[in-house]
């Protein structure tokens, strides 16, 4: 089976969903990883070589990175790296819809969208991406995704959608417990207690809830580390609120290690009711106590992660969570985090992929 993923993200930014399962799949089947690109007009980009944009990441996995492309250059492009890697009418997994136009010019054995947001919901999302979503999920022969309200929006055009939440990479973010791994003395230096967050800090980050909690504990620090997303400025003050950037995913479980709890401060809204948040599964497998805005993914975890609202309410349970962090409450996360690992998720998606394949060719 070949697999050629549209990513909605690009390879070398946030490890995030797109990147854990293709690395995956790659174990297995041969695959093109396509970074997020920005569809451009014709005569944009001029006569360039393909293969200037080409990377063997491993013996199976090549990830091809235009940054623009016209649908053209595109569709040459991928002919031209199809037989270079030896690839033909590849399983399409789609991560946004603006690939849509492109797509009744390639040839595929199956299409399959990802669903991991509720696209509309983006405050820079233009109309126009809602509509062709909805070519998309017309045209796709199988769809996944990952929260139960995108079940529930996506079953008004099919009836089959397939839920497969994210993932932990259970073994990497358990090296926030071994000794030898090293935190950042920028943040060992820190005060502590140290409240930490890993992700991108966009829209859905609830900037005021953090600095609120800043200001009823000054003497606690609290460290936030990821890209900021468009209209996200550096808060002026309070000191104690740290905002570190984005960090190597390799050096993510020495920066967790440091943290004495981490957080989930996401707004109430109903973009975040859609979300199944990454970094959920990843502060689990770091055996971290984990306090979270009650959104809807969240409270399904409800035995291994403590849930806030309001500013007073977070501090108080950020307190309880850490002095009653034990042994025991360690490893009931690492054994979430473990029965919901992206090895999990890949076999699930992996099996429906070839039941449907096998079901065709009967």
């Amino acid at each position: 089976m070949d697999i050629v993923c549209f990513s909605s993200t690009r390879w070398d930014f946030l490890w995030q969903r797109p990147q854990q399962l293709m690395s995956r799949i790659s174990d297995r089947h041969n695959t093109l990883y396509i970074d997020h690109f920005q569809p451009c007009t014709a005569g944009t980009l001029g006569q360039v070589n393909h293969e200037l944009f080409l990377t063997r990441v491993k013996k199976n996995l090549h990830v091809f990175s235009p940054r623009y492309a016209t649908r053209t250059w595109l569709l040459s492009s991928l002919d031209s790296i199809y037989r270079k890697i030896g690839m033909s009418r590849p399983v399409l997994l789609v991560y946004y819809p603006a690939i849509v136009p492109a797509l009744k010019f390639m040839e595929y054995s199956l299409l399959c969208y990802d669903c991991v947001d509720d696209f509309s919901k983006f405050s820079w999302s233009p109309t126009l991406n809602s509509s062709l979503e909805d070519r998309l999920i017309e045209k796709s022969d199988i769809i996944f995704v990952t929260s139960q309200r995108l079940m529930k929006l996506k079953k008004k055009f099919r009836q089959n959608p397939y839920l497969i939440p994210n993932g932990a990479d259970a073994m990497h973010f358990s090296k926030a417990l071994d000794n030898a791994t090293v935190c950042p003395q920028e943040i060992m230096m820190l005060d502590r207690p140290i409240i930490g967050f890993v992700g991108a800090i966009y829209e859905w980050v609830d900037l005021d809830l953090i600095k609120r909690l800043c200001r009823l504990r000054p003497h606690w620090s609290f460290v936030l580390i990821g890209p900021k997303g468009p209209g996200i400025s550096s808060p002026a003050g309070p000191e104690n609120l740290y905002m570190l950037g984005k960090k190597e995913y390799k050096d993510l479980p020495g920066i967790i290690k440091a943290f004495d709890a981490c957080i989930i401060p996401f707004k109430l809204n109903d973009l975040t009711a859609s979300a199944n948040p990454v970094k959920l599964y990843e502060y689990l497998a770091a055996g971290k106590p984990v306090v979270s805005t009650p959104i809807p993914e969240v409270l399904k975890y409800k035995d291994v992660v403590s849930i806030a609202k309001e500013p007073a309410e977070f501090i108080s349970t950020l307190e309880k969570s850490i002095s009653e962090n034990n042994p025991m409450n360690v490893q009931k996360r690492l054994r979430t985090a473990r029965e919901n690992s992206w090895e999990i998720r890949i076999e699930q998606m992996e099996s429906i992929i070839e039941k449907a394949l096998a079901s065709r060719q009967k």
